[in-house]
């Protein structure tokens, strides 16, 4: 087959871009001809979305809020498709890159699929509402309209989630959502005719492996003997994290003397709030190996994320043999069972509790034995590829 995959970004731009990119390369080990259009592609398989003058025109339009308006990406996309080909376009995250009239144009004369990686498709532009449902009737005053993705000046929610709204009524495009807690959330709108199709993202078991706690604690000269709680995010200040809860429960439990291990882009405020424990930060990491490494020396990921569809953070820690501990949210209780290969708790005094009960009766290695069988039984690169390649072909 020859497909089309376009994202925002390559595995640097976080969980649907890192989606993206691990499809394309795993397609074209299995021989597919494939082009990834992303907004700042340098060299091949990867294809610029468009040229540095649009790229300028996109960024001012970004100021007052109209960033996905103007499909300025048609332009190479046209151009590619006439050499190429395409079977097929497989879109991953459109925020701050593609404009939604992108897909309906394409969808007139292709075939067009949409992977549901946040909620932005259905609403006038955050990827989550958390406790708003503007998104149910109309979208305005948005409470989120300081926050990335949106511009920095108008709120334009309003005319974004009216525009959404026509393009799904009038487009013939085919959606897939990587759990069915978002599949749900889309299908409920009302915006979509069809149920989506539910295809779990996967990681790559042979790179995300299982160490030695002890001797991976050495060879990364972090301490031996104590319980060690990762904290893990492409951005730890993210407000949909919900960090402040990972540090309260940390104070709860100062009793077991933890050890923070922090992994991501590094933020000071977080790590003065933490200055009375030992941390080490890592900040941001590229190398899947090392990161791999981090993710397998700790007792537990502590993961008190408020909004998240299908992590990718909660497969490679749990491929790496670590427990994922936290709150119960979006599509985690898809991958994690509760008491079996991790923790799921939203009372914050209740999590503390089994935090220290489970640390007590050193039950984190057989939990994280589980948690890295459950990922091989279920949600490897092979069993990810499969699905696809059955969805494009039944498409």
């Amino acid at each position: 087959m020859k497909i089309a995959i376009l994202s925002k970004s390559d595995s640097s731009g976080g969980g649907a871009s890192r989606v993206a990119q691990e499809l394309q390369e795993q397609l074209t080990l299995s021989k597919h001809q494939v082009s990834h259009f992303t907004k700042d592609a340098t060299s091949s398989p990867r294809v610029p979305l468009y040229g540095n003058y649009a790229k300028k025109i996109y960024m001012l339009l970004r100021e007052i809020g109209f960033q996905e308006f103007i499909p300025f990406e048609l332009i190479n996309i046209y151009k590619k498709h006439k050499n190429e080909q395409f079977d097929l376009f497989h879109f991953h995250d459109l925020s701050t890159a593609i404009s939604p009239l992108t897909l309906k144009q394409l969808s007139k004369n292709n075939k067009v699929i949409m992977t549901i990686h946040d909620s932005s498709i259905v609403t006038g532009g955050c990827i989550n509402p958390l406790k708003c449902t503007y998104y149910k009737t109309t979208c305005h005053s948005c409470p989120q309209k300081r926050e990335w993705p949106f511009g920095k000046r108008v709120d334009m929610s309003s005319f974004f989630h009216s525009l959404k709204k026509y393009v799904l009524k009038n487009s013939n495009i085919h959606f897939i959502t990587p759990s069915k807690w978002m599949a749900d959330f889309v299908y409920d709108t009302g915006l979509i005719s069809s149920y989506p199709t539910i295809i779990p993202n996967g990681v790559d078991t042979d790179k995300f492996i299982v160490y030695n706690k002890q001797e991976i604690r050495k060879k990364l000269n972090l301490p031996e003997k104590r319980f060690i709680i990762l904290l893990s995010s492409s951005s730890l200040n993210s407000p949909f994290k919900g960090i402040k809860y990972a540090l309260e429960v940390i104070k709860q439990i100062k009793g077991l003397d933890p050890f923070i291990l922090l992994v991501g882009k590094k933020d000071k405020d977080i790590s003065s709030l933490l200055k009375e424990f030992g941390t080490f930060e890592t900040g941001y990491i590229s190398d899947k190996k090392l990161l791999n490494q981090f993710y397998s020396c700790a007792d537990i990921f502590l993961n008190t994320t408020i909004a998240d569809n299908f992590p990718i953070t909660v497969l490679e820690v749990m491929a790496s043999g670590t427990t994922n501990v936290g709150f119960e949210t979006g599509g985690i209780p898809e991958i994690v069972s509760h008491n079996i290969d991790g923790l799921l708790e939203n009372d914050i005094s209740t999590l503390c509790e089994l935090i220290q009960e489970y640390t007590y009766q050193n039950k984190w290695e057989q939990m994280g034995t589980s948690a890295r069988k459950k990922i091989e039984d279920n949600f490897s690169l092979t069993l990810f590829m499969q699905r696809h390649l059955e969805f494009y072909q039944g498409v």
